[in-house]
């Protein structure tokens, strides 16, 4: 979801160089969110009880931890190009792969909604709103917000100025008023500390000891399992006796989750690193689509788990015909998307221009 650090024809090493050494970890973080971004947006209202439990609890830190990977990849990346240039790649990075994504979506509703399931059904003025509002699906607000903070960020150029900012943001997040929806201001106010806070960690990321920071290449053990326990002391608090530690949740995961992935790096040439990679580097094509494909799996597993097939117990599908379908419905959402980026959109010049492939 955020600029590709590693593309799927790129060896996953650690290079030299303190300012173009790869940030493996980073790339492991973002693999891991965004499946779990899948993950969330399988939410049927049959689902038992645990599992709505747990995609509330993912929801507290998920989108921050994007947020804050897309801020450090940001940092580490950035170049000396003139401002206008940056914007103009954010362009072709950002908002043509949501309005091609956005025009392809909501045809398919159309075509789609009067004979399968459309949990958010359309009408051909949606076709306008897409260019002020993200009517093809809400979670098409990340792209937005991330343009906003992109055109943001770049006036603050030193670490003391983005400390600023990041207090500013912060203060913005949790005063009690509302931007307008438009241009998903609103969401961009809620979560531009998030991406800052990941500026801020990149420009101390010697401190934190982070592995792309280090000589060795290696996770410092310490720091990590200080971010780590914190992050389950809140997660505890969130679930038993403290549900406002849901605002403490996405901090601790900002640091822990990366910190964690860490000591992943040495593993990255492993089948399992290079698949967790490659999902990385096609994370913001997967975050386009799979709501698509989710709703298509949906469409086939709905009978199981709303009581046409399987009886319901207490208004809640079983567990086992829900697993069942929770299986099936996040792998069409996570892997339909990979095969589309891997094999079909990265191989022509036209879909790599629609969907912002180098």
């Amino acid at each position: 979801m955020t600029e590709q650090t590693i593309t799927q024809n790129e060896t996953p090493a650690v290079t030299s160089g303190p300012r173009r050494r790869r940030l493996l970890e980073f790339d492991f973080a973002r693999g891991f969110a965004i499946l779990f971004v899948v993950l969330i947006h399988w939410d049927p209202a049959e689902a038992p009880v645990w599992w709505q439990h747990a995609v509330s609890y993912i929801h507290t830190f998920i989108m921050p931890l994007f947020l804050a990977v897309s801020g450090f990849v940001y940092m580490h990346t950035r170049g000396t190009r003139s401002y206008g240039a940056f914007l103009l790649g954010k362009v072709k990075r950002l908002l043509v792969p949501y309005f091609f994504t956005s025009l392809i979506v909501v045809t398919i509703k159309l075509l789609m909604q009067g004979e399968a399931y459309v949990q958010h059904p359309v009408t051909t003025a949606t076709y306008l709103e897409i260019f002020y509002l993200p009517a093809a699906g809400y979670y098409l607000w990340f792209v937005w917000a991330l343009w906003w903070m992109f055109m943001i960020v770049p006036f603050f150029k030193t670490p003391k100025m983005r400390l600023v900012l990041l207090a500013i943001s912060f203060v913005a997040a949790y005063l009690p008023v509302t931007a307008p929806d438009v241009f998903c201001l609103e969401m961009t106010r809620r979560m531009t500390v998030f991406f800052v806070l990941g500026t801020v960690l990149y420009d101390y990321r010697d401190v934190v000891g982070f592995s792309s920071s280090r000589p060795d290449g290696r996770q410092a053990p310490v720091p990590a399992c200080i971010a780590t326990v914190l992050f389950i002391l809140s997660s505890v608090f969130y679930f038993t006796v403290l549900p406002q530690a849901a605002y403490a949740n996405p901090y601790f995961a900002i640091y822990a989750v990366p910190a964690l992935c860490g000591f992943l790096v040495p593993h990255a040439t492993s089948c399992f690193g290079r698949t967790m990679l490659q999902i990385s580097a096609a994370s913001y094509l997967i975050y386009l689509f799979h709501t698509t494909f989710l709703g298509f799996a949906k469409s086939l597993v709905l009978p199981w788990i709303d009581g046409r097939t399987f009886p319901l117990v207490d208004g809640h599908a079983q567990v086992w015909p829900f697993l069942a379908a929770t299986a099936i419905t996040l792998t069409v959402g996570a892997t339909v998307p990979f095969l589309l980026y891997r094999y079909v959109l990265n191989r022509f010049r036209v879909t790599r221009f629609m969907f912002g492939l180098k």
